[in-house]
């Protein structure tokens, strides 16, 4: 005889009316980065080397990117929140953080103090964007049911610390504060969408692709002719206009839009411009197989210089007939007349 189907279980009673939402209905956030790379490496191993200039605080080398991200650790678990700026964190303490980073990591450039002085302001930098962080996502986010104790788990604070961050953030004078952070920030209307890694790592993206795209030519050509050598570099109008464009492939704002348009437009113009009155028979009317040479205006000058004789354009005596030199002094000094006179 056939056993019959055991019958399903009694829902469960609903939750009474004025109970309170468990803070376990949020969303799940990802958990604080830890490096775990670092973290787990066996004693005596050797450090990651990280070239650091002095001058910039830029990193470089293959561990560069780990660098970065272990700056914003250092500035989220070893600085308190509760200082109000980084002038106010110890002395003593970022003498402390400066160790552990050297702990961590070698560089050949630590013996220079302005190499310490440029990697504790990256990560005053990265300690304040944290703490801009916490302002927006759950000390101002009234509406979130036990967001205290997600944050307190999630970034190792203490409650009272916490507590005492959230009064400083919703006290009325520091309301003052970010309205005037907020307004001056929407005077930048064109954003752009870049990394953390900014301009250095756009041009590393776009110099990889471009370096692919070539060897992908070839390879379908069958010529090895160009391979070995490297990509020209991007202009600089070209990666503004990549910084501000979305996966979709739209702008992020009209004025963005606009700007593009325009650049564009001006480049265009302008180089073709260039080619015909600086470097053809054009404007100056003598261009030889050199490319420039003096304007008729010059000529009864012994030193033929266009500074000396108050010229509106270079001649070949100030510099050494370079393309690229003639685009710099006339996009720098004379841009309006050129278009004039070219127009």
């Amino acid at each position: 005889m056939d056993t019959p189907p055991a019958s399903p279980p009694p829902p469960l009673p609903p939750p009474p009316a004025n109970a309170d939402v468990s803070p376990f209905t949020l969303k799940r956030t990802r958990k604080a980065t830890r490096l775990r790379s670092l973290a787990t490496r066996p004693p005596g191993a050797e450090r990651p080397v990280v070239n650091v200039d002095p001058a910039t605080g830029k990193a470089d080398g293959p561990y560069k990117k780990k660098l970065r991200t272990y700056l914003g650790i250092v500035a989220r678990d070893k600085v308190d929140v509760t200082y109000d700026t980084w002038k106010e964190v110890p002395t003593a303490q970022k003498d402390l953080i400066w160790e552990d980073i050297q702990a961590e990591f070698q560089i050949p450039e630590a013996s220079d103090n302005r190499t310490k002085k440029k990697i504790l302001q990256i990560v005053g930098e990265r300690w304040r964007q944290f703490k801009s962080d916490l302002t927006r996502k759950w000390a101002l986010a009234v509406d979130k049911d036990g967001a205290d104790d997600i944050v307190c788990e999630k970034y190792g604070i203490s409650k009272e610390k916490w507590t005492q961050f959230c009064q400083t953030r919703r006290d009325p004078s520091w309301e003052d504060v970010r309205k005037k952070a907020q307004a001056s920030q929407k005077q930048n209307t064109a954003p752009h969408v870049l990394s953390r890694g900014g301009y250095e790592y756009l041009e590393e993206k776009l110099m990889a692709e471009k370096a692919k795209k070539r060897l992908e030519e070839a390879a379908q050509s069958g010529s090895t002719e160009g391979i070995i050598d490297p990509p020209s570099p991007f202009r600089r109008h070209v990666k503004w206009k990549m910084a501000r464009t979305k996966k979709t492939g739209q702008m992020t704002s009209e004025a963005a839009k606009e700007i593009a348009d325009r650049i564009v437009i001006i480049f265009v113009y302008f180089v073709n411009s260039l080619d015909k009155y600086v470097f053809g028979t054009g404007f100056f009317g003598r261009a030889g197989v050199t490319g420039i040479v003096c304007p008729p205006w010059t000529s009864g000058y012994p030193d033929c210089c266009h500074w000396a004789t108050r010229a509106p354009w270079p001649c070949s005596c100030c510099w050494s007939r370079c393309h690229h030199k003639a685009i710099l002094w006339i996009s720098f000094t004379n841009i309006p007349q050129f278009f004039l006179h070219a127009s």
